[in-house]
């Protein structure tokens, strides 16, 4: 099943139930990989567009990279 949908994991979360020699029942817990998620959130990024978000002010001078610096450190 890897082959077929890489983008999942796979355990068994009960064992398997055979009812005849032709019919097995297997009950899977099926989870998305890290990195399936990730594609979904960029695809969902994307799909959206751009933030309405407005640009920071670039700093002048060598006062207000340093004064930047402190905001930053005081914000973390």
């Amino acid at each position: 099943m890897t082959r077929l949908f890489p983008w999942a994991t796979y355990s068994y979360a009960e064992p398997i139930k055979e009812y005849s020699e032709d019919v097995a029942v297997h009950v899977l817990k099926v989870e998305l990989r890290p990195e399936a998620e990730a594609y979904l959130e960029a695809e969902d990024f994307l799909v959206a567009g751009y933030p309405d978000e407005e640009e920071p002010c670039a700093l002048e001078g060598r006062r207000g990279v340093l004064a930047g610096l402190r905001a930053f450190s005081r914000a973390s």
